[in-house]
């Protein structure tokens, strides 16, 4: 039972991903600095050095995924990267939109919406207000010093109608899975440690207070152990099950069965790859 993110398509794939986007912003920033330090067609503002300081940071995440493509906490972190400069520096470019709807796609898929969910949903939509209200008092001050009439009220309905096109596209895939995993109650899964060589029944105690989203010293009182035993077993359970942490193991398995179980046992195991 692997967690998909470590599945060799999908890492194949992020690798190709990351590679391709790579090139790509080596290609555009040698250009920009080119045509802005060298034949100084470019101003050196202030918009101008923050696009390369970030492409030069989104070329270094893009380089630790084509190693870690598993880590795909680098793409939300290159995707936010990039909203926060479209948002709130340039307002007109659909792609922030876009980019903030990515990482928080990313977010959802690594189940940091798995707890809590209405406060992280209320943050994420603030935040994302936040940076609209910024991008459109820069796109006034900017208006202001140029002398340029702007349309806001095209941009206003430019925004709305991108942010809803998105959300819609979040609804659906999210309501999507949240059906799909509906339809598998059905079915009990089960999650049998005696298949992991490595593993064994006292892991079970350990993995259920996990996925009651016990914190590791409560856990370790429950047990009778030191907090910092307790995180470097789960940490091994971890690497053992095939996911990357505590946040992936929640995600990938929560509702499932935990047991420990050999092939001697009559009872049947259902051992489906979680969706």
């Amino acid at each position: 039972m692997k967690n998909i993110i470590y599945e060799k398509p999908f890492l194949t794939a992020m690798r190709i991903f990351a590679c391709v986007a790579s090139l790509l912003l080596i290609v555009v920033t040698s250009l920009r600095i080119y045509n802005t330090f060298i034949i100084k067609q470019i101003p050196a503002d202030l918009r101008n050095l923050f696009g390369i300081t970030e492409n030069i940071a989104a070329i270094i995440l893009f380089y630790l995924m084509i190693i870690h493509p598993q880590k795909i906490e680098y793409l939300a972190i290159g995707s936010f990267m990039y909203a926060i400069a479209c948002l709130a520096l340039d307002l007109d470019n659909p792609m922030g939109i876009l980019m903030y709807g990515l990482g928080i796609s990313v977010f959802y898929v690594r189940g940091v919406f798995i707890n809590k969910t209405k406060q992280k949903l209320i943050i994420a939509i603030f935040i994302y207000i936040c940076l609209l209200c910024t991008g459109f008092f820069h796109d006034i001050l900017i208006s202001k010093q140029t002398g340029q009439a702007v349309d806001y009220y095209e941009a206003i309905i430019n925004m709305i109608g991108y942010t809803l096109v998105l959300s819609l596209i979040l609804f659906l895939l999210i309501t999507h899975n949240h059906f799909a995993k509906a339809e598998s109650q059905g079915t009990q899964k089960i999650l049998n440690l005696a298949i992991y060589p490595g593993l064994t029944e006292s892991d079970v105690v350990l993995l259920q207070k996990v996925l009651e989203n016990e914190q590791y010293k409560n856990i370790a009182r429950a047990v009778y152990k030191a907090p910092g035993t307790i995180r470097n077993r789960l940490n091994k359970i971890y690497d053992l099950l095939g996911v990357m942490d505590r946040m992936g193991f929640i995600s990938t398995y929560i509702g499932f069965e935990i047991v420990f179980e050999n092939s001697s046992d009559s009872r049947e195991i259902d051992i489906t790859k979680p969706k």
